[in-house]
């Protein structure tokens, strides 16, 4: 039995996704302590999970029962609760995401070079429904991607969309095993931003796959064009795809609102991974990466 504690478990989110996540996985799984920043939230979810109340962070991290924590959010503490765990060698999910700063990037990098604990960072878009559909296309109908759009909002700035674009390069890399992130522009454009991924093929050809970064309102947030056909997904669960390019009437959309939701099954696969087992997560070096790439990226387009 694997013993967690929840660190941030206030909100409709924890309620309506992370509880019944982790209660479906109770025959393996247990949540032991908890603490939020709001001590009235932090009983009302101890209670809702069966769990016992931390009055601190530092508490629930150095607890005894406890064999790995879920960061869903921190609240005031900012980045600290993650810092202990790292000092402390104790694997942990991060659930918040937001762009860190560049003394935090630095101070957690620094830190995961000296940890062997299990670093897992949530990333709805490698394994939402719609992610891991598009990995079945492509291993499949509609081959290997030439080319990745990912579309941002012309009514807000670059900078309040740096965690949309992180998000796009880590799912881009994750689709693209093997490949190197070119980090220089292959050309730009007030309105388009275009990069590359390449690969060295075992036939010492180079393959290469093109990526978009434009500014575009009322359409899917991603195009990925790939040999044999096309994609396109308007979120977690609802995607279009056609095999060719010359029959539109051909394009197939399929809703995968049934599917297991994301979150379920990240922290699934986070909890058979502490086991040992041979199971993908999205850990802390390509979220940092993602970070890294993505300020570089903003300082290149002022």
């Amino acid at each position: 039995m694997i013993k967690l504690g929840v660190i941030g478990a206030s909100g409709q989110e924890f309620s309506q996704l992370y509880a019944p996540a982790l209660k479906s996985l109770r025959d393996r799984v247990r949540v032991t302590c908890v603490y939020d920043y709001v001590a009235h939230c932090a009983r009302q979810s101890a209670e809702l999970m069966e769990a016992t109340v931390c009055r601190s962070f530092q508490e629930l991290i150095h607890n005894w029962d406890v064999d790995a924590i879920l960061m869903l959010s921190t609240g005031w503490p900012g980045i600290l609760p993650y810092v202990e765990c790292l000092r402390q060698n104790k694997s942990v999910y991060l659930a918040d995401t937001c762009l860190l700063s560049v003394d935090a990037l630095q101070q957690i990098s620094t830190l995961a070079k000296s940890t062997n604990a299990l670093t897992a960072v949530e990333h709805r878009l490698c394994f939402s429904p719609t992610g891991l559909r598009c990995q079945e296309l492509m291993a499949s109908e509609l081959g290997r991607p030439r080319e990745m759009t990912c579309r941002l909002d012309p009514e807000r700035s670059l900078i309040d969309q740096a965690g949309e674009i992180a998000a796009a390069l880590g799912w881009f890399r994750w689709l693209l095993p093997g490949y190197e992130f070119l980090g220089t522009p292959f050309s730009t454009t007030p309105q388009k931003w275009t990069f590359q991924f390449q690969k060295t093929l075992r036939t010492q050809e180079v393959s290469e796959v093109i990526i978009h970064f434009c500014i575009q309102q009322n359409v899917d947030q991603f195009h990925i064009q790939t040999n044999l056909g096309q994609i396109w997904i308007a979120g977690e669960s609802q995607l279009k795809w056609v095999c060719g390019m010359e029959n539109p009437g051909d394009l197939k959309s399929e809703s995968l609102i049934q599917e297991r939701h994301t979150i379920a099954r990240q922290l699934d696969f986070f909890c058979r991974r502490l086991v040992g087992g041979l199971i993908p997560i999205h850990d802390l070096n390509n979220h940092l990466w993602s970070q890294q790439q993505t300020r570089l990226i903003l300082n290149q387009l002022g």
